[in-house]
């Protein structure tokens, strides 16, 4: 499913972009950089993190939505279901019922502003321990 879905808005991207193939294999290469660093840089980090043994719930700003239901649907389908996942945006989450739904022995993860990367990728809900 995952490379399905990639490739289709790879595919959907060429498209917008089929005057300048040039501009889009520009993009590409920017993109593969991006993941091959994030792997090389945060492996070991992501290897660390405790499993997720209820659930996991990602948010985000509206225009990062679709990333974090993308990696809500990935989670769900990566476990077979054992996984329980909700998306949200940050505002739905803080000011609606949502915000009930976070329980111990979740994961929360945030999709932040570039700028804002570096200070915290993966933010854990504040209960969770390894003993839970």
């Amino acid at each position: 499913m995952t490379s399905s879905f990639t490739n289709l808005l790879l595919a959907a991207r060429f498209l917008g972009m089929i005057e300048r193939p040039r501009d889009y294999r520009n993009l590409c290469e920017n993109l593969s950089g991006i993941v091959q660093d994030l792997i090389r840089t945060q492996f070991d980090t992501i290897a660390a993190l405790p499993p997720p043994l209820s659930g996991a719930f990602y948010s985000s700003q509206r225009h990062q939505f679709s990333a974090a239901r993308e990696a809500a649907l990935k989670m769900l389908e990566m476990s077979s279901g054992r996984v329980t996942t909700m998306c949200e945006t940050f505002l739905s989450l803080r000011h609606g019922p949502m915000s009930s739904c976070i329980r111990t022995r979740w994961w929360f993860v945030a999709f932040l502003p570039t700028r804002q990367r570096a200070l915290m990728n993966w933010i854990f809900c504040p209960s969770w321990t390894a003993s839970s």
